[in-house]
């Protein structure tokens, strides 16, 4: 059994669906049972609840051999830090209670460092309360830039023809599709191949500045595009929400 949290996000509705095409036994995690009934559909186990809850986590991971965990970047949170740190509390004490022996946790390139990221900050500690974890091996994925993390310009940029954001338009960095992300985890999982604490950085293809997402995007529409940089602000995540419990916008 492998017990998959974020189960209606985009990594971890991937994970699913490339693990039960491997014939494994998959329990899907998330507090809204319509999110999680097409996957339930392809044979997966729902388990309905609060990632807050302890209780309800050791409960949905007893039995598992392994687990994908994501950390929720649950925007409706008041203190989006705090509730980061509940739920990785939360997850590092059910695994420990469960026993489970390997878990692919989805992290972010930045995740290394303790403070200065915003969000990333409970990336990187969660990290380390898994790895405190008696009996766990861990593969931490330190994940590129969302691709679809340009969906949620899609209606500004139409409208200005213009891609803003903090970083710098000529700078190429690393990006990646989500499906990618989750069809590795899966195969890792699958295979339980790695032991101890391990970190995998995962890129795309190649590198790509905001300049050239722009033009990509407009090639698409046939409309000439260019990317604005605004003034940096760390409240921003790296990463579009994928946890299925916050914006369905990803």
């Amino acid at each position: 059994m492998i017990v998959v949290t974020g189960a209606s996000g985009r990594t971890g509705r991937r994970v699913t669906e490339v693990l039960l095409a491997k014939g494994e036994r998959v329990r899907v995690v998330g507090r809204d049972a319509k999110k999680l009934a097409r996957l339930a559909g392809l044979g997966a186990e729902p388990c309905v609840g609060a990632l807050e809850d302890v209780s309800f986590l050791t409960a949905a991971f007893a039995g598992a051999a392994g687990a994908y965990l994501v950390l929720p970047e649950d925007l409706s949170q008041t203190d989006l830090c705090a509730h980061q740190e509940r739920v990785s509390d939360c997850y590092s004490a059910a695994i420990a209670n469960a026993q489970v022996r390997f878990a692919v946790n989805l992290s972010s390139i930045g995740a290394q460092h303790a403070k200065g990221t915003g969000p990333l900050v409970g990336l990187h500690n969660q990290e380390h309360k898994l790895d405190r974890v008696a009996g766990l091996n861990v593969l931490h994925l330190r994940a590129a830039y969302f691709m679809e993390n340009l969906f949620m310009s899609m209606v500004p940029l139409r409208a200005t023809g213009t891609l803003t954001g903090g970083m710098l338009g000529d700078a190429p960095m690393p990006w990646i599709a989500t499906k990618d992300i989750g069809a590795y985890a899966a195969t890792r999982l699958a295979a339980s191949d790695f032991s101890g604490s391990t970190i995998q950085e995962l890129h795309g293809q190649r590198d790509i500045s905001m300049n050239e997402a722009a033009s990509i995007v407009g090639q698409g529409d046939r409309q000439a595009r260019c990317y604005l940089r605004k003034s940096a602000e760390f409240g921003a995540s790296r990463h579009a929400p994928d946890d299925g419990l916050a914006s369905e916008n990803r």
